[in-house]
């Protein structure tokens, strides 16, 4: 049975738009469009997008991070 279900296809059923384009394809789409982002180069954005833990991002108000 087990081997049934790890074979049957899988979906994605919830994806959020940040977590599919790597930045440097965010800022090649950007540009192509004129859109201006709010970061000024894709390590910036990569920066902010980096994450100690899973709770930071859920509950930001109720951690405390320390940048080293």
């Amino acid at each position: 049975m087990l081997s049934f279900i790890q074979n049957l296809p899988k979906a994605e059923l919830h994806l959020h738009i940040e977590g599919t384009f790597e930045p440097e394809l965010l800022f090649k789409i950007a540009h192509r469009n004129n859109v201006p982002l709010k970061y000024p180069t894709a390590a910036a954005l990569k920066e902010a997008y980096s994450f100690i833990n899973f709770l930071v991002i859920v509950a930001p108000s109720a951690v405390t991070t320390l940048k080293a």
